[in-house]
């Protein structure tokens, strides 16, 4: 299968008319890409992209995490589609998100910044306690 030809059809049709770009699977954005810099790309010490993935699975794992969403911000048909940044979803609170993530070295982490307030059923919250956190690598 050629995922990534599949995954770009996807993004297409989901296509980039809200604020927030289209929305895909942890899954659905590691199946089949070797690209190490499709995701984050200036992180110092970057992971390969299992590692990333590998630590995104950890993550998902903690029962404050409802799920993981990876925003893909470009495409390119001779690339695999980059992202700079993610979305978690659920009731973990921020300072422990950020432990959490400080492997893989995020620029910012917001908490239901202005994109999301605008797209907010695109995330399909499990709960009203639930926090949409905006994790952004510059």
């Amino acid at each position: 299968m050629n995922y990534q030809k599949a995954l770009l059809e996807k993004v297409k049709n989901i296509g980039f008319n809200d604020p927030v770009g289209p929305l895909i699977t942890i899954n659905e954005f590691f199946s089949g890409n070797t690209d190490d810099f499709s995701i984050a790309a200036n992180i110092d010490n970057h992971p390969t992209v299992d590692e990333f993935q590998k630590d995104l699975n950890e993550i998902q794992l903690d029962n404050g995490i409802e799920n993981i969403l990876i925003e893909i911000t470009d495409i390119d048909e001779n690339q695999w589609p980059y992202s700079e940044r993610i979305y978690i979803i659920g009731t973990i609170e921020k300072n422990e998100l950020i432990m959490k993530l400080d492997v893989l070295e995020p620029t910012e982490v917001e908490e239901e910044n202005s994109f999301v307030q605008s797209t907010k059923s695109k995330f399909n919250l499990q709960s009203n306690n639930s926090k949409i956190y905006s994790v952004w690598w510059d």
